[in-house]
């Protein structure tokens, strides 16, 4: 799987690195990134892309693109999991319906399910830093 980061414009950093994305995707189920061959980071803040959420993940191109300038690590974290555990079709009533929007409940499910994953990349990334 390739990572790729768009260069920034200005002396501005990305809030997660590839370090971090491979972690994540460690300790995350195989089938929830399958087909993912890219992982892209574009560029640009959520609010500046015209999707509705941060994260998408393209079935046809393999990509996972990520418009996350501003956010921080945590909640960049969690949009990579929302995005991937509503799309694993493990359970099927949590995919957006509409405009990629999700409804309160989804929102919750999906929360209860992300939750051990990131104690687990929060716990993995302490120890990381820890050891460098």
């Amino acid at each position: 799987m390739q990572i790729v980061f768009d260069k920034l414009k200005e002396n501005g950093s990305y809030p997660v690195s590839h370090k971090d994305i491979k972690v994540l995707f460690r300790i995350i189920p195989d089938h929830w990134i399958s087909g993912i061959k890219i992982v892209h980071f574009l560029g640009q803040a959520p609010h500046s892309s015209r999707f509705a959420r941060p994260v998408r993940k393209e079935m046809l191109s393999g990509k996972l693109n990520l418009s996350i300038l501003g956010l921080t690590k945590e909640e960049v974290i969690k949009e990579i999991l929302t995005e991937l555990i509503q799309d694993s079709r493990d359970e099927p009533h949590l995919k957006s319906k509409s405009f990629r929007e999700l409804e309160k409940s989804q929102i919750r499910r999906i929360n209860e399910i992300m939750s051990p994953y990131l104690d687990k990349f929060k716990e993995q990334r302490e120890e990381n830093e820890n050891i460098t």
